[in-house]
């Protein structure tokens, strides 16, 4: 998935990982939280702008995975977001608002 052709296969790839993030062992949903890291910092449309739904998607996964139990997989999730947020001004305010709605429009819970 570090190639072009993988990256895009990344957002058919989705459904597989949702089932290893909720796997039992660490491992696979660590795997789960960089694909979602991977997908939101580089999943272009034909125009070359990221895919607002798959941008939703993993955003949304990452967010939950911030709260794993596993603290390296916590650690993925956080680096993944940072990562996004670091690219542009507008990304760290899309992070802040789908937390914010997570939590029922609590900052912070």
């Amino acid at each position: 998935l570090e190639t072009g052709t993988g990256r895009g296969m990344l957002p058919r790839a989705l459904p597989y990982l949702d089932a290893a993030s909720a796997a039992p062992r660490p491992p696979l949903r660590k795997l789960a939280v960089r694909q979602y890291g991977a997908l939101l910092n580089s999943t272009p449309d034909a125009s070359g702008v990221p895919a607002v739904a798959t941008c939703d998607a993993a955003l949304a996964r990452l967010l939950r995975a911030l709260k794993d139990p596993d603290t390296g997989v916590a650690s993925d999730a956080e680096s993944g977001l940072v990562r996004w947020a670091a690219s542009d001004a507008a990304h760290a305010q899309r992070i802040l608002s789908a937390a914010v709605a997570a939590t029922g429009g609590v900052a912070g819970a």
